[in-house]
């Protein structure tokens, strides 16, 4: 809360001429420093913003009046479902991929996904995004090209793009790391002891190897969200879908600092939520660490 109050009030130009426009009176610009306390020191300026978050009150846009939390919570949702969404595509489809490249180490299909990895890793989901845009939609017109859409099909239908844009990289990401650390697990001795003992290997594969090949994937879990998170400004701001994206560029080009303030660090809240989420889970996984504790 600290940072990104003195951030915010590092960043140049007067947010009293922003709210009040150039030809303001003396008499309303003092209103307005009197009202956002602008007229008090930096240091008492940081105790009421403080004061405020911690009594559930983030302030209120400077444009219209309303408070940050609701704008917030209209925006929070679209957000949320664009990450999660990315994050079950990156799950599904990434784990598959690690695995099976891990099982058919240097052969053709090993250096086919991990080529297939490296390149979605290695172009930012800003550019993939414009690209699967321009090629889906407005070349194939196989997918909206901006909105949220109307009914729960047509929201879906509108979500895939976005979501598939925001989930490329993860995608490589998450089959990298599977496939190392599966390829540990299956030169380790009870592996090969579960292979002389004649099952099946896509019993081995499935019950033993994966499952604790996967444990490493989950400790990134908390970090993609959070990256998703962040990464999803730029796809919200491309494909025209209203979320918490959208919300801070808006309000970063009028200089609506509550609304900032606000959206910044709710997003470091979930940031944090999100990674100890993660650490819980490790206990449902691995049961090595359940018993531990």
């Amino acid at each position: 809360m600290i940072f990104i109050f003195f951030l915010l009030n590092a960043l140049p130009g007067d947010p009293v001429t922003a709210m009040a426009g150039p030809r303001a009176t003396p008499e309303m610009r003092k209103a307005i420093e009197e009202k956002f306390h602008l007229n008090e020191p930096v240091p008492i300026q940081l105790v009421y913003f403080i004061k405020n978050v911690f009594q559930g009150d983030l302030g209120r846009s400077i444009w219209d009046g309303r408070p940050v939390l609701e704008l917030i919570g209209n925006a929070l949702p679209n957000t949320a479902i664009l990450a999660l969404s990315s994050l079950f595509l990156a799950i599904i489809i990434g784990i598959p991929l690690g695995a099976v490249s891990a099982i058919h180490h240097n052969t053709f299909t090993d250096f086919l996904i991990m080529g297939l990895s490296f390149l979605v890793v290695s172009i930012p989901d800003f550019v993939s995004a414009l690209l699967l845009l321009l090629f889906l939609s407005v070349t194939l017109n196989l997918f909206p090209v901006s909105g949220l859409g109307s009914g729960i099909l047509d929201q879906i239908h509108h979500l895939i793009l976005p979501a598939a844009a925001l989930s490329l990289p993860w995608i490589g990401y998450v089959a990298r790391v599977v496939r190392g650390t599966m390829l540990d697990v299956l030169s380790t001795p009870y592996i090969k002891m579960e292979k002389s003992f004649g099952l099946p290997l896509i019993f081995i594969w499935g019950k033993y190897a994966l499952r604790n090949a996967i444990s490493p994937a989950i400790a990134t879990l908390g970090v993609m969200m959070g990256k998703l998170l962040g990464g999803a400004v730029l796809i919200e701001i491309i494909f025209t879908r209203p979320g918490l994206g959208r919300l801070v560029a808006e309000s970063v080009a009028t200089r609506n600092i509550p609304v900032i303030q606000g959206t910044v660090l709710v997003t470091a809240t979930l940031f944090i939520l999100s990674n100890l989420v993660a650490d819980i889970s490790y206990m449902f996984v691995d049961p090595r660490i359940r018993y531990e504790r």
